[in-house]
Order: structure tokens, then sequence, then C-alpha cells
């Protein structure tokens, strides 16, 4: 049985990444579609893809957490309000899909979605002329995959790409 687990980074420029897998029992995904486009796009293509794949199994958004006028990683309040706006749009439309976004911070996803982890699943290239699933100069996209890799794991069952049970069983 196949599945799919979408990972989005919310903000001015939105990263979206689905990761599929025909089996889930592998470390790697089957296949990867990353995408990365303004705010103002975001809620359209998210309700394109989730019309176009089915077999959701889980979803993740990054969390954001707003401290005085701003986050420390938004480049102004302005952007911190469009992260803060866009969050619940982007649940919403999930949920019409029978999808529920997970909330997590960056702070919990980011340290455990090491870079040699996301390595071991394929989705950042081993050295700068070597192909990734997920380009280099998409950063939003790539920590829309480190929210997709980690909502895999925890929700959906996937098996840790670094964990030595799944090397042998790959």
């Amino acid at each position: 049985m196949s599945i799919n687990v979408i990972g989005i980074d919310p903000g001015p420029a939105t990263g979206i990444v689905i990761l599929s897998w025909d089996e889930p029992a592998g470390r790697k995904p089957d296949r990867v579609h990353a995408y990365q486009c303004g705010h103002g796009s975001a809620a359209d293509l998210l309700r394109y893809l989730l019309g176009r794949c089915a077999n959701w199994a889980a979803g993740g958004i990054e969390e954001y957490r707003r401290t005085g006028g701003r986050s420390s990683r938004t480049a102004s309040a302005a952007d911190g309000k469009i992260t803060m706006d866009l969050i619940p749009v982007l649940s919403g439309i999930a949920s019409g899909h029978d999808l529920v976004l997970s909330c997590r911070p960056a702070a919990t996803v980011k340290p455990w979605a090491t870079d040699s982890r996301m390595e071991k699943a394929g989705l950042r290239a081993a050295s700068p002329r070597a192909r990734s699933a997920i380009p280099a100069k998409m950063i939003d996209a790539y920590s829309a995959g480190q929210q997709a890799l980690y909502t895999a794991v925890r929700d959906a069952g996937v098996p840790d790409p670094l964990s030595r049970l799944t090397a042998r069983a790959s």
C-alpha cells in the first residue's frame, strides 16, 4: 500500500514537500516532490496538490511562535504576520481533504532532521555537485522536507533513515 506524507514550511516564501512510498518499509521515499512559492499562491498550490494525491498518511507544518514583534526566523514583524495568518489557512485546506497537519516547532524538528538524516533519505545531496531531491537553493522547501521526514517517521510509521535495522532491510 502506498502512502504520501506532506511537510509545509509556511511564510513569505512557503515550502511544500510531498514524500511518497510505494511500500512504507523503505527508508528512502520512492518519490519526492518539492515546491516553493510565494505566500499568495501557497493556498492554491496546497489545494491543487492535495486534490491530485490520495493515501495521505500524515502531514506536518512548521509552528510559528511569536515573541515580541517578530520571531527569530522572520525578517520582520510583517513576515511574522504573514506566517501566522497562513498556518490556519493551510491547516483548514488540509482538513478539508481529511488530513490533519501536526504543528511542530522548528526547534523540535530540525535537531532531529539533521543534514546526515536528510542525506540518507535522499533529500539532501552528499556533495555540492551531487543531485538532490530538494534543490539546494530551495531553502524553504528543504525546511518543509525536514517537516515531512519527521512527520513520516513519527506519525506514519516510516523507518528512521539512520536506524541500523532499516539499513539492513532496504
